[in-house]
């Protein structure tokens, strides 16, 4: 994939807000192809769990949206954003991730393990 995202997270620690390191993760949001809907289609926005708290997932993305990464699929309780439009740090709780300025597939990589 020509378009990678990479996001990151360093909260996950016994000093983070974070009390569990999600098994699942899943993208919502205007940019992809299932909108707002929650929960998000299976597996088509889930992302792949690879280990050690890294997580990836191909999605085709709408540029001039957004979207965000949510731990529970159907739930709004819990959900991570950022203000990168190619990656960065996530935010628990935060603002809508800007989608990227061009149409098109691109591999969203999340660890869970470090700041980027």
């Amino acid at each position: 994939v020509k378009n990678p995202i990479s996001v990151s997270l360093d909260n996950f620690s016994d000093n983070g807000p974070f009390l569990n390191i999600p098994s699942n993760l899943f993208l919502v949001g205007g940019a992809t192809p299932g909108g707002w809907n929650n929960p998000v289609p299976v597996p088509s926005q889930q992302f792949v769990n690879r280990g050690n708290n890294v997580f990836d997932l191909t999605v085709a993305l709408t540029s001039g949206q957004a979207y965000l990464i949510l731990p529970v699929n159907g739930s709004w309780n819990e959900k991570f954003g950022g203000t990168s439009k190619t990656g960065g740090a996530l935010v628990h709780q935060g603002p809508d991730i800007p989608s990227p300025d061009v149409n098109g597939n691109y591999k969203i990589t999340v660890n869970l393990n470090s700041s980027s």
